[in-house]
């Protein structure tokens, strides 16, 4: 916790000055003492001001709140004021500074030497981002108005606004590579968990004809549970499109419900940001990530494909990119991925 102090002058200390310096010249002027003690009087306000001027460093702060929210989420904080001097404290202003939530100024009475009084202040989330701590700052120019001090204090506390809270895509949580990439998990299901050659006995309804059309001998479809699908997320540039936060937000609530459902989930964002996130990660500690993310690049079609992003039980990559992405870019990714046995698919936010 640190804390800063400033005081300055207000417009209010303009008036007794001026009169101070107008009263003085006619004073010599007319020799009259009245005036030169009016003169007198006017300096003795500024004085006062500056020797009277508003002590705050017995005021202290305390603040609870929520840690993590979501974009378009309401958040409250809880804010005691306690004045632990032994003299009252001026009426201040209280001004709590929070990235991601709107300024928000309150104004707190005098209090009593032992005194406390407590603030709640409600907001709406309005940006996403993860930041270390907040600053609270107390403004008073009591009691004559003509010298303000301001107590800025910078308080660790980390606060996490995640992406707004929107509908997955289930299409892409789902998204399967070839169907031999399939984990086999034999069982009474009615989902294909993987083909193996045809042996004597085997219930030609179970031929799997793709397969054997491919391979060139019959091959027959295990039935059962099927296994759950891993998700390869590639998320890429440009981040100062119009649709960037819609996409952010579908991609973080895509992974998270594939998360959810027990699915391996790896990221990659391209240039900056807070790196690669891995399968290891939990469902809150990825959305902390999609929190952080920052700048990311656009890279070459060729580079994509070359980074290997396609999870091997996928052998395929989702991409997360900007609708404003241009036709002949995904073009050319279609045919490298296809050139390298990548399957690409495009996770793609529905237009306001």
């Amino acid at each position: 916790m640190t804390t800063t102090t400033e005081r300055h002058l207000t417009v209010a200390i303009t008036g007794p000055v001026v009169a101070a310096a107008a009263l003085g010249a006619l004073a010599v002027l007319t020799g009259s003492s009245w005036l030169l003690l009016l003169a007198g009087a006017g300096l003795g306000l500024v004085a006062a001001a500056l020797v009277l001027r508003p002590r705050l460093g017995d005021v202290t702060v305390a603040m609870t709140g929520p840690v993590r929210v979501a974009v378009g989420e309401p958040v409250t904080h809880r804010l005691r004021v306690h004045n632990s001097g032994r003299s009252s404290s001026p009426p201040l202003r209280l001004t709590h500074l929070l990235r991601g939530l709107e300024e928000y100024s309150v104004y707190v009475a005098g209090l009593p030497p032992g005194g406390s009084a407590e603030v709640d202040i409600a907001r709406t989330a309005l940006r996403r981002g993860v930041q270390q701590g907040c600053v609270i700052r107390l403004e008073s120019s009591a009691p004559l108005g003509m010298l303000a001090v301001t107590r800025a204090t910078a308080y660790r506390q980390p606060f996490v606004v995640h992406p707004a809270v929107v509908a997955p895509d289930r299409s892409v949580a789902h998204q399967r590579g070839t169907d031999d990439a399939i984990d086999p998990v034999p069982g009474p299901g009615l989902d294909i968990a993987g083909v193996r050659e045809w042996q004597h006995g085997d219930d030609p309804r179970r031929m799997h004809w793709r397969s054997t059309a491919r391979r060139g001998r019959l091959i027959v479809a295990e039935r059962g549970l099927g296994a759950a699908t891993a998700l390869s997320l590639a998320v890429v540039g440009p981040t100062e499109a119009p649709d960037w936060e819609d996409l952010v937000a579908l991609a973080a609530a895509t992974c998270r419900a594939a998360q959810l459902e027990g699915r391996q989930v790896t990221v990659r964002a391209w240039n900056g940001g807070p790196g690669p996130a891995t399968h290891g990660r939990s469902v809150v500690a990825l959305l902390d990530w999609w929190a952080e993310l920052g700048t990311v690049a656009l890279p070459w079609p060729a580079a994509l494909v070359a980074a290997g992003s396609g999870d091997p039980k996928t052998r395929g990559v989702t991409v997360l990119a900007s609708a404003h992405v241009r036709p002949v870019w995904w073009d050319e990714l279609s045919a490298r991925g296809a050139a390298a046995g990548l399957a690409v698919a495009r996770l793609e936010a529905s237009p306001r």
